[in-house]
């Protein structure tokens, strides 16, 4: 062949045992089709519960909420933690809330409030307990970035405990740490957050999630720890539920304490001691909330999983996720366009053309 190459800066073809390719065009990754979006996330997991009779109150889930970014096409894992279900032997059995996760982000369910013991650790830490003699037992320890630690029970009398610890921080002028208990009354759950800038009150209340007050939307409160009821002395109230779906700790014999609201992550009230023991209530479900801009993001794919609300917002679209494990994969339908480095045959001019930062030239003048 007569061809020695096909053209100036390019490999030669006609060299020996040559296995070189063609030479790439230099772009820029602007220039390229878009293959992966940030995702906004809202993700809190299910509430601890309050162990046994006279016991702290349940941690709230630990929340968490940034961008993360995912790529289109590929399926993602979002889980759902469900809340504790309160111990009815009225001993002390760890029970911390489960976990809620997204494209390998997890919030880690609330830890367990007790009854004659540590709370336990976890997304909050669980509300300590006290014993008779006067033994008052710390709270456990909240996870970093996720929720604080719950409350100690009180050293001066038998069976008054802390409160839950909840998520709320000092960007949210509020303090999650479960309270301490104190003469004739238990600790009240820490406060959770304030999540209105990332999901509407309106919003919260057709999806059923959150707690709603007035404008503000709650999430990751601690449960109060339970009290003292007649038959003992002295007795003791219980703690109220922390902002954010915490139960009350109940202070009455033969009352129950009240579990942490569905889908916001809030820790378990705990049970009362008295002559008429009772159990802690449950914890809280978590929930998982995501927000996409649908004008990048132009579908999506859920398997195992079920969407509870979709809201849309100008160029935002959130979903809510209430319960289960499952994944969700984002499309993007635009066409791509030619990506640098593309060939094509130009028939109304008769000529090779490739792509580069300029747009389509001709083969030739690279």
């Amino acid at each position: 062949m007569a061809l020695t190459k096909v053209i100036n800066d390019l490999a030669d073809l006609n060299q020996s045992g040559s296995t070189n390719a063609l030479k790439g065009c230099a772009g820029t990754t602007a220039e390229q089709p878009v293959s992966t979006s940030s995702i906004e996330y809202l993700i809190v997991g299910g509430g601890g519960t309050a162990s046994g009779d006279g016991s702290g109150g349940g941690g709230a889930g630990g929340l968490l909420t940034d961008t993360t970014t995912v790529y289109h096409g590929t399926p993602t894992v979002i889980t759902v933690g469900e809340g504790a279900i309160g111990d009815t032997t009225l001993t002390n059995q760890q029970a911390n809330g489960n976990d809620s996760g997204f494209n390998g982000i997890r919030a880690i369910g609330g830890g367990s409030g007790q009854r004659q013991a540590i709370g336990s650790n976890g997304g909050t830490g669980g509300g300590g307990g006290n014993a008779d003699p006067v033994t008052a037992y710390s709270g456990g320890s909240g996870t970093s970035g996720q929720g604080l630690g719950g409350g100690a029970g009180y050293g001066s009398a038998i069976y008054v405990t802390g409160g839950g610890g909840g998520a709320g921080t000092t960007v949210d002028n509020t303090d999650g740490t479960g309270a301490t208990g104190s003469s004739g009354q238990s600790g009240n759950g820490g406060s959770g957050r304030d999540m209105q800038s990332f999901i509407s009150s309106t919003n919260a209340t057709t999806a059923g999630v959150g707690e709603v007050i007035a404008s503000a939307v709650w999430f990751a409160g601690g449960g109060g720890g339970g009290g003292v009821g007649s038959g003992e002395s002295p007795t003791a109230l219980g703690g109220t539920g922390g902002s954010g779906g915490g139960g009350a700790g109940s202070g009455t014999s033969g009352v129950v304490g009240t579990n942490g609201s569905p889908n916001t992550g809030g820790g378990g009230g705990g049970g009362v001691a008295a002559t008429s023991d009772t159990v802690g209530g449950n914890g809280g479900s978590g929930v998982v909330i995501l927000k996409y801009n649908n004008t990048i993001i132009t579908g999506y794919t859920v398997s195992g999983i079920s969407v509870a609300n979709t809201f849309v917002n100008g160029t935002d679209t959130t979903l809510v996720f209430k319960t289960g494990t499952g994944t969700i994969s984002f499309q993007n339908d635009s066409p791509p366009g030619a990506e640098v480095g593309m060939l094509r045959y130009n028939s109304t001019l008769g000529q090779m053309e490739h792509f580069n930062s300029g747009g389509w030239k001709d083969f030739t003048n690279v």
